[in-house]
């Protein structure tokens, strides 16, 4: 019993995935959100063929965070779950990384949280997108 302990807190992963991210999936295709241009980011419905995102973490911001919702509520939730701050042009991003496991293999988790507010701190839309790796 003391083995299976042993191999079970080696491949622990770290930090552990918060409620956002699980069982999420991805549809894959252009991951770049703040990408500098001259319009600033485009609103990911009107790329939803071209531009990756995770339908459940959408379904679950938009759930949590609707359009006009406070930015720094969504902010200061992210951040609470171990989302850090990127640098994003024309709208805000967040970055959760997670990483894991042992010497034969490990799985990396990493999500981007992007969402764009109104002059009055209210939010216009959001997206998020999940990516795992592993050996």
């Amino acid at each position: 019993m003391g083995a299976a302990f042993l191999i079970a807190a080696c491949s622990e992963q770290s930090p552990p995935l918060p409620p956002l991210l699980q069982d999420a999936t991805t549809t894959g295709g252009i991951t770049d959100l703040c990408e500098d241009n001259d319009a600033g980011p485009v609103e990911p419905v009107t790329n939803a063929t071209t531009v990756s995102h995770s339908p459940e973490v959408v379904e679950r911001l938009e759930r949590d965070f609707p359009r006009g919702s406070k930015s720094e509520d969504l902010k200061a939730a992210l951040l609470q779950m171990g989302f850090e701050m990127q640098p994003c042009s024309g709208a805000f991003a967040a970055r959760f990384d997670q990483a894991g496991g042992d010497e034969t293999s490990s799985t990396q988790v990493t999500s981007t949280i992007v969402w764009k507010a109104n002059p009055d701190g209210r939010i216009v839309w959001t997206t998020g997108d999940i990516a795992y790796t592993g050996r």
